[in-house]
């Protein structure tokens, strides 16, 4: 919604007077006043049309703010993308979308700046559960009427099934029932309780949606159907492997029912053994009978067991499909663990590989074999296949361990592409064979930076460090602050990028109101015509001086155009326009992470009689219990704390003593035992001592 120079502008009374009744939208607004709800504004015009507008209206209660000069880069249109990020990556509802979107950029609000005023003057005028429809796939419904039971089946517009369509009934008075289509596009709704008209519908994804209107169920008597707490159902969750009994109920008949036959069965075959329905029902009568069967494994994830009764009488057929989903594994490849010494695969060195694979279905793993390759040839692989072991919905396992070299004649690569699979998922590991990345502190020295401009003003300051006593400082020390017409910058070393690598560093922001002063964050290629902006970070906002305290600065880099093993380098550049300055913009604590490939090194030595205060864990990889040893031990030093990759603490524990605060079976000063509890999945966790910085990675494998 744009106003240019105050003329032809969008008005209230312009949303009163649309009429696109069957066809209402959503609208977002990064302009000022559209959503000031405590006046006549538009936000509610647009809602509140009953002949048209649309469903939903998110604007500023009062001002937007842009960035003068960096189309894009202001801090409305920073909140607009989001928003539009996390609608089209699954979080379609619109309240729940805005929520997460505004608790991105939360952390920066904590000072009364521009961040804190868009977040709160950002609002939703409308139903926050409604679903943004993102696309155009059309489908189709047809139901049968049984009783107050309706059978639905939606399906594309190529006629195929649309399995997991959300159906729902809905009368004048809201929801009445709702279902999930199963492989077959069915689903059954129960329309008891509900008032004429009933609307049936079908939205499939964020793309289809189809509606109809019931004026008169017909019919008479009911078919229910549900699962009997038997067997492996008795937890309400049915697997690969598992043996479920369908129950199912009849009756309430307006006549009687003679005749009555049924063959059930699944596309997996017959049932195993069934309690039959009596072969006649009298008027009024019911009658409960039930047919139990097997499901198979190996089957694909998101499958539906759908039990057709076959069931009949003298009169035609009664009833529909029954289904339920079946919770099966789903493996996603979520690392490699590299065991090397140094931490640097080299020629003549066998290295051992885990393979890190994280369950996000939800069902356990059931045996399946996992297995790497190289299909380039450049390593040489042997171990495979390997089981993977059982491994718990959100859970993860590595897989291994396969021996890897150098293959005879290569010349060692930074980055080698290994194609990994655990039963019938693959995927693409990017195995670091060196160490990728950095972190800089800004306390000993410039690398990996170099200084790139003539002016500069860039430098390591003690003015306001983070951490330590130094941090970056594009500014001058007589004035306090940057000069006009800046255009300086660092740029570190050419370095190669891994994959799932992530640019994150601390950073001080102070600036005037307006202006088009700020920081670059880019990303080079080859050359410095290859470059791609990350972030804007500057002028622009609702106060005389736009300060945000020192705040975490995280780009993930999946999305730049470079690929694992490209040679990039990270380029800071601050720029500022003729008039108007202030302190600028302080960054520390800068680094670059590659997490698609960790290294271990195997147990530390340290001397009997350590000169400085160290920490040490062995085994390290460990699948049972780790000794966890403490050397230079000091009266500040008391427990040692667990974390887990997330930074959630979950355990504590004091030294000498194991977990379970038994004495250690390890007696020698400064050595306890952690045990992790069943609950935990493998992956890598943090040890950490209270009372100093000292920490170091330990890797669980269960």
């Amino acid at each position: 919604m744009i106003c240019i120079d105050h003329g032809s502008c969008i008005l209230p009374s312009d949303m009163a007077g649309l009429t696109n009744t069957a066809r209402p939208s959503v609208m977002f607004s990064i302009g000022c006043w559209p959503a000031a709800f405590d006046t006549n504004c538009i936000a509610e015009r647009f809602v509140n049309n009953n002949d048209g507008g649309g469903v939903a209206f998110i604007g500023n209660s009062r001002y937007g703010w842009g960035s003068p000069g960096n189309p894009g880069q202001g801090y409305s249109e920073v909140l607009d993308r989001a928003l539009c990020e996390e609608i089209f990556s699954g979080n379609e509802q619109l309240g729940a979308a805005l929520a997460i979107a505004k608790a991105r950029y939360a952390p920066y609000a904590r000072w009364a700046n521009v961040w804190r005023w868009v977040i709160f003057q950002l609002n939703l005028l409308g139903d926050p559960a409604t679903a943004a429809i993102t696309g155009y796939s059309p489908i189709e419904i047809t139901y049968e009427i049984e009783g107050s039971n309706i059978g639905v089946t939606a399906t594309t517009s190529t006629s195929a099934p649309a399995n997991g369509a959300i159906v729902a009934a809905f009368d004048n008075y809201g929801l009445v029932d709702r279902a999930i289509a199963d492989d077959a596009g069915f689903a059954s709704l129960n329309i008891e309780a509900a008032t004429i008209p009933v609307f049936i519908t079908a939205r499939f994804g964020s793309e289809g949606f189809a509606a109809e209107t019931l004026f008169t169920p017909a019919g008479d008597g009911f078919f229910h159907y549900w699962y009997a707490p038997t067997f492996g159902y008795s937890d309400y969750s049915a697997e690969p492997g598992d043996t479920v009994e369908t129950v199912f109920s009849i009756g309430d008949f307006d006549s009687d029912l003679t005749g009555i036959t049924w063959a059930p069965t699944t596309i997996y075959g017959g049932a195993i053994w069934t309690t039959d329905p009596p072969t006649s029902i009298f008027s009024g009568d019911s009658a409960v009978f039930s047919a139990a069967f097997i499901i198979p494994s190996g089957i694909r994830p998101d499958t539906t067991l759908v039990v057709e009764p076959n069931l009949s009488y003298s009169g035609g057929d009664i009833g529909f499909p029954a289904s339920f989903s079946i919770n099966c594994p789903v493996l996603q490849l979520a690392g490699g663990l590299l065991g090397d010494s140094d931490s640097s695969l080299e020629p003549g060195e066998i290295a051992q590989l885990w393979v890190l694979w994280e369950n996000t279905g939800d069902g356990g793993t059931q045996g399946e074999t996992a297995d790497v390759s190289c299909p380039g040839g450049e390593l040489d692989i042997s171990g495979y296949p390997v089981t993977v072991p059982f491994t718990r919905p959100g859970d993860t396992a590595y897989v291994g361990p396969f021996d890897v070299s150098w293959a005879s004649g290569e010349d060692p690569k930074p980055i080698v592409p290994l194609f990994v699979s655990a039963g019938e998922y693959t995927d693409t590991l990017y195995l670091a064979t060196v160490s990728l990345g950095f972190s800089h502190d800004a306390e000993t020295s410039d690398d990996p930076f170099t200084l790139g401009s003539p002016a500069h003003l860039w430098h390591r300051s003690t003015r306001r460090p983070y951490n330590g006593s130094y941090s970056w400082w594009c500014g001058d020390n007589f004035s306090g602050g940057y000069l006009p017409s800046c255009d300086d910058y660092i740029t570190t070393d050419p370095m190669v990028l891994g994959a799932n690598a992530e640019l994150s560093f601390m950073a001080y922001l102070a600036f005037p109101n307006y202006g088009s002063d700020g920081l670059y964050i880019e990303i080079l290629g080859t050359d410095e015509s290859d470059t791609t902006e990350l972030d804007f970070l500057g002028s622009g906002g609702a106060l005389l001086s736009f300060i945000v305290g020192w705040s975490e600065y995280r780009y993930n880099l999946d999305d730049v155009p470079y690929s694992p093993g490209d040679t990039i380098r990270i380029r800071f550049r601050f720029l500022s326009d003729l008039e108007d300055e202030d302190e600028g913009v302080f960054i520390d604590d800068i680094e670059l992470t590659q997490t698609e490939t960790y290294f271990t090194t195997g147990i530390t030595e340290y001397p009997v009689k350590p000169e400085r205060f160290t920490i040490s864990a062995y085994p390290n990889p460990f699948n049972s219990a780790v000794n966890i040893r403490v050397s230079g031990l000091g009266s500040w030093v008391s427990d040692i704390q667990i974390f887990d990759i997330n930074g959630r603490r979950i355990a504590e524990i004091p030294i000498y003593r194991s977990e379970s605060v038994k004495p250690s079976s390890t007696t020698a000063p400064g050595v306890c035992r952690w045990t992790p509890d069943e609950s935990l999945g493998s992956g890598i966790y943090l040890l950490r001592t209270k009372g100093t910085n000292a920490s170091i990675k330990i890797v669980y494998l269960k």
